[in-house]
């Protein structure tokens, strides 16, 4: 993801697009894939909340021509807009365009430049709406829970827990278990505003909770061939694995009893909508395959559309 070729410059001040190549720098969002290497940037532009979330404490770059705008994926996530050879160039980071229960979608807009993740650029990748997927974690967590089961997710620390944990809230009237690093993050967006009931692990409370069926988040690489058999020695009841995510759609995960396809991301289509209505006639990619964008706009007719990779 990182790459010195993610640039945008402004008055002849070049903006690393998260990275720290440059003195100068944009963080998109908190996620690890897009932070490496940022700290090496002397000063910063990027949302008050990636901030906390990340504990930075950087000077700000200031600079006319320069705008963030929403960008759908997780808390404190922003787009890039900035003036740039006499023309408008967006730098997407990682977008979601749906609505989801803590978000909403990304801001589209029009310019003449787009750089944009390709990470579910594949066909095969069709998301529902987050609500519809919502739905279905709702209604199998909850015919677990009635049977005697704990339900067990995986789930990205930050962004996907969160949302996870305002699911079972919402939908069930449930607080959640969350393992060490899933509990920081999700005291990261409460410290910000963002109402979310869950109980760490290691809390007294957490242990009134596991007497009955419960629900618990924790990271993929706790869930390994031993983990049933510890669970059920611990807590005494069966337990289903559970996980959302996009890539559910290409792979099979077998260790998992129910899979959801829940995503942050922009799905192929929405990456083709965003394209389109942005009327940009430069597209470059970054983060994943646009095989399939490429071949879209070699057989299109109309507006032509130079298509490339980040190199």
């Amino acid at each position: 993801m990182v790459s010195p070729s993610l640039y945008v410059e402004v008055d002849s001040l070049k903006i690393g697009l998260d990275n720290g190549f440059y003195e100068n720098a944009f963080l998109s969002h908190a996620h690890s894939d897009h932070t490496r290497g940022i700290k090496k940037a002397k000063k910063l532009l990027s949302s008050k909340e990636t901030k906390h979330i990340l504990n930075i404490d950087k000077e700000e770059l200031k600079i006319n021509g320069v705008e963030m705008r929403n960008a759908g994926h997780i808390l404190g996530a922003k787009q890039l807009l900035a003036e740039e050879d006499g023309g408008k160039t967006v730098y997407t980071g990682d977008i979601r365009i749906k609505d989801g229960i803590l978000e909403k979608g990304a801001e589209i807009i029009e310019c003449d430049k787009l750089i944009i993740e390709a990470t579910y650029a594949k066909r095969n990748f069709s998301f529902p709406s987050p609500f519809e997927v919502y739905d279905m974690i709702a209604k199998e967590t909850a015919k677990e829970l009635l049977k005697g089961n704990a339900v067990v997710f995986t789930a990205y620390p930050l962004g996907k827990t969160q949302e996870l944990i305002r699911v079972i809230n919402e939908y069930l009237s449930l607080p959640v278990l969350t393992d060490e690093k899933q509990s920081y993050f999700s005291e990261k967006y409460k410290e910000l505003g963002i109402k979310l009931d869950f109980v760490p692990l290691n809390n007294e409370e957490a242990k009134e909770l596991t007497r009955e069926s419960f629900v618990m988040i924790t990271s993929q690489n706790k869930v390994n061939s031993s983990f049933i058999t510890s669970f059920i020695e611990e807590y005494a009841m069966p337990v289903k694995l559970f996980t959302a995510t996009g890539w559910s759609q290409l792979f099979k995960f077998k260790k998992y009893h129910k899979t959801f396809p829940l995503s942050d991301h922009a799905d192929f289509k929405d990456i083709l909508y965003y394209i389109e209505q942005s009327n940009a006639n430069e597209v470059i990619f970054f983060g994943g395959d646009a095989k399939d964008i490429y071949i879209h706009y070699k057989v299109r007719e109309g507006k032509p559309v130079k298509i490339s990779m980040q190199k």
